[in-house]
């Protein structure tokens, strides 16, 4: 990059046109690879997060170079934008003020109070015109704090809007438009004056944006500025270098090997390493775009690197940048919005201090002071900031003859301190505390449970074996479990296998081999031998953290002990977690009785997928993530669901009929097309055995399937085995797998649940199935020898051909028809018994099976009198028991048949006289009463007669239609003794509407007058029958209860007997 970089900060506006040298960074790269990623996916609206000076607005305007090929800045490996001629260019740099108005400015809206929708519809307008010429769209916001900051203070209700609706406006997939802003912290950050409303919809619209870190290393900063530094006139003339720069390395406090080197630091002079690194990263925190590194080298500001005194000092040390920080950031770095107010404010109060109570080499311990203060800032944990090494700054580089003597004087009068447990001196507070004593005067328990307290301590998730996932496509992840002794309680084991870590003092390597060569499961074995060393690191943090519950009313006690409670957790992470990743001598690791020696991360996670691999050596390949995982998604449930519905009921179509690509097409993809076991043959589709990657799964599924012809099985103990090694299926897996493999191999075996044999497995049989296993059994069959003859006999009487091998498929085959039989009789054919006894027994002996092939051979035969064993060795008798079979199913199925014959019978007989055949006979009942009043009917009457006028052409149902209300019940479930009965009512009803029918034949007008039919019936007189019109209100009331009164009231049959005797004579007498 040319020296024209640090004369001016970039603004994408002003330098749209300009040449620039722009050199790429690593870090330019990630980001634009990861904003034409997450376009590709539909994000469009980013938001660039990064300190002060790291290049930001150089990288928009290489963004929009890059698009419109100008310069080919970034990798082109993406052709996402290549459809496109180029992006129109719309950009804005932040300022105090409304986003909407700028927007609306730069879009040409002079409306005053212009609205979101407005400045939307104007952006789309523009947007039309550039898809019509084959271009995009690039909306840059520079600075876009500054309109944020306005927004927090000025109505951010509307601003904010408008943002989310901006945002959602790009984020359509369909449209090429990229919206980028550059931020120098956090959305977040701007939000802390509003309400906890306004805070809410502020985090809703940081969501719409896509939030990329863009912060350039610091080493890529200095290498840049180290150009520019030797090219000004500055004092480069130094003393001690070579001693400077040994200490300054031999600290640790330079974390960047790349700054490692005496050439590049020579090219930062007049910094000395530690200056340069520590002003970079305070920039970075502190700073704003006007005073950037690279504008700090440019400038003549009081105190910068142009205007320090160098005969004071050769360098531009630590001290020079305390002071040129506080004098230029003295408004920020003294109020609470800095991160590091505290410690800035310790700073300044240990200078005081310096200076009240020193009397001599005032200003060089104040030079000390400032330098230890940034230091704690700025460098990382493990820096050494001892005595030798401030020592050794204070002489060569802040130009301290004696400097020992300040130092001490320093720690005596409590203004810095030197924790030892972090090898650093560090700003004193003060306190009447003596840390050390109330540290060593703790009680605590003499023998620390280190197991338990590391358990409590460390969360340690599951490492994965990644190489076994990306081969496998099954995840393999091993948990951590923390013992004083080597674990061997394998049953519960959880995930796919254990990292057992063994803290113990008095375990031997010789015990832990013996151990590790009984153990077969997937356990990795990792001992610690320095046990004893974890134990007193424990025990000293357990004391600080006494220390710090007994001094808790001191602010500044509690502060340092809770430092090194951090301090020694961080020790401890490293040497319990931290060790497991960098091939730590102090651990012993064992698999299967050989010790291992791992030397990293990359070889830890290498075992862990050859241990996957050897102890789930049948693990079939299968790769799909949505169901090859420990439990399937609600979504994915919900797929499995209807996959096996379409599974049984659109086995002969391509895809099973599944149209798109809803969740239910992955599963039937990767499951039945990829394996071969949907396939396609003369236009239609079968189910078979796989014919690639799952082939040793099915084999070992039938074999299970073979041994149940044994004993009948659990399903649930096929599960347990295909979760256990050398499986390790998934259950997800086996969710769908189960279901498919029970239904495929349906011929194989009978299937059972607890109301006994399942004869048709449907969709739902399988959904249950897949969801509680242990509900079923299946019972293979495996039936030879003297049984064949009969068992083809069977075949034969089912019109099948003969089998040479009687197998699973073929026996079932022929029972099915048998079992399916009596589920379909209904209820009455179920439990008659107007059929014959042997019928009974038949029925009985299907009705009860729960062994098909018990049933098929040894019940059957002996319901209708034969025994099985004699049945089996005489073809003669084979063929008289069929003869028998055949007649007693014939019963059994025309049990109901028989039925609706005898009430047919009855009607004929005793009701219509004749005897005709169906239709017939229902077409003369239906001309009998075809003139019959419908609305004379009571209730009863009219169901009866609606539903015998019915136009049904099947015999069985008509019959049960006009019955059925009489008895309140179906034929179909009519129980025997009620078929008597069935008879009386069946005579009533039609009696009683062949009464009506005669009633009807009168032309009568029931708004007017009553008609009354009466026919008396004695041994004597025979029938006397009259029909009597009258009209309404004729009867004399008066008369009426007169007769009444002479009547006995307390003999109701003798009441009767009178008034019939009275009718009698009447009807005699004409």
């Amino acid at each position: 990059m040319g020296s024209n970089l640090f004369l001016q900060s970039t603004n994408i506006v002003r330098d749209l046109n300009r040449e620039m040298n722009y050199i790429t960074t690593d870090n330019s790269r990630w980001v634009y690879r990861e904003m034409v990623q997450n376009y590709a996916v539909g994000v469009h609206s980013f938001n660039i997060v990064g300190s002060y000076g790291t290049g930001k607005s150089s990288f928009l305007w290489a963004l929009e170079q890059h698009l419109n090929r100008k310069h080919d800045f970034f990798p082109n490996e993406f052709s996402i934008f290549g459809q496109l001629d180029g992006f129109e260019f719309f950009p804005l740099v932040g300022d105090y003020a409304s986003l909407m108005e700028a927007f609306a400015d730069k879009l040409g809206i002079n409306s005053e109070n212009v609205t979101s929708r407005e400045i939307l519809r104007a952006l789309d307008k523009q947007y039309a015109r550039l898809k019509e010429a084959d271009r995009g769209l690039l909306v840059v916001v520079d600075e876009f704090g500054k309109f944020l900051e306005y927004a927090s203070q000025n109505n951010p209700e509307k601003e904010l809007y408008f943002i989310q609706l901006l945002a959602e406006y790009v984020n359509d997939p369909s449209k090429d438009i990229l919206f980028v802003t550059a931020l120098h912290q956090n959305f977040n950050a701007y939000a802390v004056e509003l309400s906890k409303h306004q805070q809410y919809e502020w985090d809703k619209v940081k969501g719409r944006l896509k939030e990329i870190t863009f912060n350039e290393p610091v080493e890529q900063l200095l290498y840049l500025v180290s150009e520019r530094l030797q090219q000004l006139e500055l004092n480069r003339e130094v003393e001690h270098f070579d001693e400077l720069f040994r200490v300054i390395v031999q600290s640790k406090c330079i974390q960047h090997t790349q700054l490692v080197n005496t050439e590049f630091a020579r090219s930062l002079l007049p910094f000395d390493l530690l200056s340069a690194m520590v002003l970079t990263k305070a920039l970075q925190e502190y700073g704003q775009n006007e005073r950037s590194l690279f504008s700090f080298v440019e400038s003549n500001d009081y105190l910068s690197i142009r205007d320090f005194d160098a005969r004071k000092t050769p360098y531009y040390t630590l001290a020079s940048v305390y002071d040129y920080l506080l004098h230029d950031y003295y408004s920020y770095l003294t109020t609470r919005h800095n991160s590091h107010f505290n410690q800035w404010q310790d700073i300044r109060d240990a200078v005081e201090r310096a200076e009240g109570v020193l009397t001599e080499n005032v200003e060089g311990a104040v030079r000390i002071i400032k330098s230890v203060g940034l230091l704690n800032l700025f460098v990382s944990g493990s820096a050494t900031i001892d005595f030798d090494f401030v020592t050794s700054y204070a002489r060569y580089a802040l130009n301290i003859e004696q400097p020992e003597g300040i130092i001490t004087a320093l720690e005596k009068n409590k203004i810095i301190l030197y924790a030892g447990y972090a090898r650093k001196y560090r700003i004193f507070k003060g306190t009447d505390v003596d840390i050390p004593a109330a540290i060593r005067d703790a009680e605590v328990p003499p023998n620390v449970d280190v197991v338990g307290y590391l358990n409590e301590y460390f969360d340690l998730y599951p490492l994965q074996a990644k190489e076994y996932f990306y081969e496998r496509g099954t995840a393999r992840f091993f948990v951590f479990k923390l013992t004083d002794a080597p674990w061997q309680d394998v049953q519960e084991i959880e995930g796919d296998g254990v990292i057992n870590l063994i803290f113990s003092d008095t375990l031997t390597e010789a015990e832990l081999q013996k151990v590790s060569a009984a153990c077969r499961e997937a356990v990795l074995f990792c001992y610690y031998k320095n046990t004893k060393a974890i134990r007193e690191l424990l025990t000293l943090l357990l004391k600080i953290e006494t220390a710090r519950k007994t001094y808790f009313d001191d602010k500044v006690a509690v502060k340092e002990f809770e430092e090194q409670i951090f301090h020694y957790r961080q020790e401890l992470n490293s040497c319990v977690k931290d060790s497991l990743f960098r091939g730590d001598p102090d651990l012993l690791w064992y698999y299967r009785g050989d010790r291992v020696v791992l030397e990293g991360h990359k070889a830890l996670n290498r075992l862990l997928t050859r241990i996957a691999t050897e102890v789930y050596s049948h693990t079939p390949v299968f790769k799909n993530e949505s169901v090859n995982k420990s439990r399937l998604s609600s979504q994915m449930s919900s797929a499995r669901k209807v996959f096996l519905k379409m599974l049984v009921s659109h086995t002969g179509e391509k895809d099973l009929g599944i149209e798109k690509f809803p969740p239910e097409k992955s599963i039937y993809r990767s499951l039945l097309l990829r394996t071969g076991m949907h396939y396609e043959r003369e236009g239609r589709y079968y189910l078979d055995r796989p014919t690639v990657a799952l082939n040793g799964l099915w084999e070992y599924c039938e074999a299970f399937v073979g041994r149940s012809k044994l004993q009948r099985l659990n399903l649930s103990i096929l599960v347990n085995e295909l979760k256990r090694r050398p499986w390790g299926l998934k259950q997800g897996f086996i969710d769908i797998w189960l279901p498919l493999f029970v239904y495929i191999s349906r011929n194989q075996f009978a299937l059972f649940d607890e109301n006994g044999y399942i004869p048709d497995i449907n969709h739902e049989t399988l959904e249950l199935l897949s969801k509680y296993p242990g509900y079923f059994e299946i019972k293979g069959i495996d039936v030879s020898g003297p049984r064949q003859e009969l068992f083809n006999a069977y075949r034969a009487f089912l019109n099948m051909e003969d089998s040479d091998r009687m197998d699973s498929a073929a026996f079932i085959e022929a029972i099915r028809p048998f079992l399916t039989f009596y589920r379909r009789l209904n209820k009455y054919s179920c439990t008659t018994n107007r059929i014959s006894k042997k019928a009974q027994k038949l029925r009985e002996a299907i009705a009860k099976s729960t062994e098909p092939e018990k049933t098929f051979f040894e019940d059957m035969p002996e319901a209708l009198g034969y025994d099985s064993v004699q049945l089996c060795s005489c073809s003669e008798r084979i063929d008289t028991y069929l003869e028998d079979l055949e007649k007693s199913i014939a019963e059994i199925r025309l049990g109901y048949d028989s039925l609706i014959d005898r009430i047919e019978n009855f009607m004929l007989g005793e009701v219509l006289g004749e005897t005709l055949k169906f239709p017939a006979y229902k077409i003369k009942f239906q001309e009998r009463y075809k003139h019959l009043k419908v609305h004379m009917l009571q209730p009863r009457q009219k169901t009866f007669y609606m539903r015998l006028m019915l136009d049904l052409n099947e015999r069985n149902a008509w019959v049960n239609g006009f019955c059925q209300p009489l008895l309140g019940v179906s034929l179909e479930e009519l129980h025997d003794e009620d078929e008597v009965k069935l008879y009386t009512v069946l005579k009533e009803a039609f009696h009683e509407l062949d009464e009506l029918n005669v009633l009807s034949l009168e032309d009568v007008d029931a708004t007017k007058e009553d008609v009354l039919n009466i026919e008396i019936s004695t041994f004597a007189e025979g029938t006397q029958k009259k029909t009597l019109r009258l009209r309404n209100n004729a009867v004399n009331l008066n008369i009426e209860q007169e007769i009444k009164s002479k009547l006995p009231a307390e003999d109701r049959n003798l009441r009767i007997a009178l008034l019939v005797k009275l009718l009698q004579e009447e009807l005699k007498n004409g």
